[in-house]
C-alpha cells in the first residue's frame, strides 16, 4: 500500500512547526538556546510522527529517527541520485555509490536537513538499504535520497 500523502503530511507538519515555532531568526548568535528549542522540537517530532504515521498505519510504533521496519521506500524513477554513508550510520556520505535502480529498497529512518538549526525543508529522506541485489555492499548502510524521488509504501508483514 503506498502511503505517499500520509508521509507527505507528516514531512510537511514537522517542517512547519519547526520552522514556525522551534527555530530561532539568530541561531548562531545564540548557539546554546537554539540547540535546546531543537532538542524540545525532537520530542514533539517523535510525537508526531507517533500520532500521524504509526497509530494512522495501525503499526507498532516505533521512535522516530530509528529504522521503520513498516515503512518501506523505493524509488520513482529508473534511478535517483543517492549518497550512501561510508560506513553504516556516520556523517560521511561518500560511499562510490551515487545512483539508485528501482532494485533497491529502503527503510524510512527520517527525513534530513543538511543544517538542523536553520531553516528546515526535510528535502532529503534517510533511510537504511535493506535489499540491492546489483549492491550487496551497501545494505545496512543509510542513504539520502531526495524526498521527491521516493515512493513510501508499507512494507508486508
Amino acid at each position: 500500500m503506498i502511503v505517499d500523502e500520509l508521509i507527505n503530511k507528516f514531512r510537511t507538519a514537522s517542517r512547519e512547526l519547526f520552522n514556525n515555532y522551534f527555530r530561532m531568526e539568530d541561531c548562531w548568535g545564540h548557539d546554546g538556546e537554539a540547540w535546546d528549542l531543537e532538542n524540545r522540537f525532537s520530542v514533539v517530532q517523535k510525537e508526531l510522527f507517533a500520532m500521524l504515521v504509526s497509530e494512522s498505519l495501525d503499526c507498532a510504533t516505533v521512535e522516530y529517527g530509528q529504522r521503520q521496519p513498516h515503512l518501506r521506500l523505493r524509488v520513482k524513477h529508473e534511478t535517483a541520485e543517492i549518497m550512501v554513508n561510508r560506513e553504516e550510520s556516520s556523517g560521511y556520505w561518500d560511499f562510490p555509490i551515487d545512483k539508485a535502480t528501482k532494485e533497491a529498497v529502503f527503510s524510512f529512518i527520517c527525513f534530513f536537513d543538511w543544517d538542523n538549526l536553520g531553516l528546515r525543508d526535510n528535502q532529503y529522506v534517510r533511510a537504511e538499504i535493506t535489499d540491492w541485489p546489483s549492491h550487496p555492499e551497501a545494505i545496512g548502510k543509510h542513504a539520502l535520497l531526495n524526498a521527491n524521488d521516493v515512493r513510501f509504501e508499507v512494507a508486508e508483514s
